[in-house]
């Protein structure tokens, strides 16, 4: 009976926390992306919502679009909110998006073992 309770606790860790292997600025990115609440506007997947679909976007245009100037009915500016590293990190994340690599974790404020 304890090791079918370890077996059903460790499944249960693993499907709370399934962050890429290997990846820091994915699992993090991840996090910025709850933490932030992006998934408010571009949806779940980052395929769209009130805001556009943003899967598989650039570093870049993450960058410029959450640093930029808020737009009237658009997005505001996270310059001064997000971390430095936010913006790549959520782009690497966005790139695992639909991938085997992509994390499924919820609980964001919870540290990664």
């Amino acid at each position: 009976m304890r090791l079918l309770q370890l077996a059903i606790a460790a499944a249960v860790a693993a499907a709370t926390l399934a962050p890429a292997a290997g990846s820091a600025g994915v699992v993090e990115g991840r996090r910025a992306w709850l933490k932030l609440n992006c998934y408010g506007c571009h949806g779940n997947n980052g395929a769209g919502g009130m805001g556009p679909n943003i899967q598989h976007a650039e570093a870049g245009d993450v960058s410029e679009a959450m640093n930029g100037d808020a737009r009237e009915g658009g997005m505001r500016s996270f310059a001064g909110i997000a971390a430095a590293s936010d913006a790549s990190n959520i782009a690497a994340y966005l790139a695992t998006i639909g991938t085997a690599s992509e994390p499924k974790w919820l609980d964001w404020w919870n540290p990664i073992p």
